[in-house]
């Protein structure tokens, strides 16, 4: 893996005008090459990560049948764009999206990031403990069964996972983003299956 220093020091030299001028790649235009060369400089920044804290959040506009519910992930320092998504299935409650709000934060890490350690903020203690402790049981045994076996996986490959309870609606700048995030997903339509 390449240090920071060694990515910028590896684009400081490269001229994308003489790069398209010598023919190397008549097909790609200049903009396009600049973002080629800003991805390429993302992925290494994130693959620099040694320590991912993520915010995540569940909302419910009435819980049951004919409740609306969200969820919302904020990655610290934008590593990724943050997600908002309306909870699927017709059990619409807040601990379900609270649940969910966690399994996605860390499926996103497992298909696009390298093992690390990985704090999620979270001020739904059911969640929290679902992450920290091993239940045998309980209410949304599906969504929890799903978080072990990838929770199990990721770990296995050396990532270190942990969960931090932050109170909510206290003030706390990025639990207010993901909140936002999670109250704007319980508006959205229902989602297909």
């Amino acid at each position: 893996m390449m240090t920071e220093k060694e990515v910028n020091k590896m684009f400081k030299h490269l001229d994308i005008d003489k790069f398209l001028n010598d023919g190397a790649s008549g097909q790609l235009s200049k903009n396009k090459m600049v973002k080629m060369v800003e991805k390429i400089k993302m992925e290494e920044k994130i693959k620099m990560e040694e320590k991912i804290k993520i915010w995540t959040d569940g909302s419910s506009l009435n819980n049951g049948p004919n409740g609306r519910a969200g969820y919302g992930v904020y990655f610290e320092n934008n590593l990724y764009p943050p997600i908002s998504k309306r909870l699927r299935g017709e059990k619409q409650t807040n601990n379900r999206a609270e649940l969910w709000a966690a399994y996605c934060a860390l499926k996103r890490l497992y298909f696009r990031h390298h093992p690390c350690e990985v704090e999620l903020f979270i001020d739904n203690m059911i969640t929290v403990n679902t992450i920290n402790k091993r239940r045998t049981m309980g209410d949304n045994w599906d969504m929890i069964t799903k978080i072990y076996k990838l929770q199990d996986i990721m770990v296995g490959m050396g990532y270190t996972i942990k969960a931090t309870w932050v109170k909510a609606h206290s003030g706390v700048v990025n639990n207010e983003i993901v909140d936002k995030l999670a109250r704007a997903g319980a508006n959205k339509p229902p989602r297909k299956r």
